[in-house]
């Protein structure tokens, strides 16, 4: 599972509320722009995909696991490799907090 998730950037929302930084990602081949890491209100942090307003108020992901243990793993790696990025940039401040890494092929 972790060598077919990649976070590939990590952007820190500076504009306040509850978003805490937006990530480009690559799940399985497909990469992901605008998934969120939201802070939640008991401190804790979450994953979101990205989604739309529609014209009755409501918030529909535009993209979606259906399998919702395969939508677990996925989001606990998003949050192992965001926080792994998140550590190594406050113990470095010279390190970006993006990872320029090129997804590789597939040899399979």
């Amino acid at each position: 599972m972790k060598n077919r998730i990649k976070v590939y950037h990590v952007y820190p929302n500076t504009k306040g509320g509850k978003t805490v930084a937006y990530l480009v990602v690559n799940i399985f081949g497909l990469v992901v722009n605008g998934i969120r890491i939201i802070s939640g209100s008991l401190g804790q942090c979450f994953v979101a995909y990205p989604s739309f307003k529609t014209s009755g108020g409501q918030y529909k992901e535009t993209v979606a696991i259906e399998d919702s243990i395969l939508n677990r793993k996925v989001q606990d790696e998003i949050m192992r490799q965001y926080e792994a990025m998140i550590k190594r940039a406050s113990i470095n401040p010279f390190i970006p907090v993006f990872d320029d890494e090129k997804p590789e092929t597939d040899k399979e």
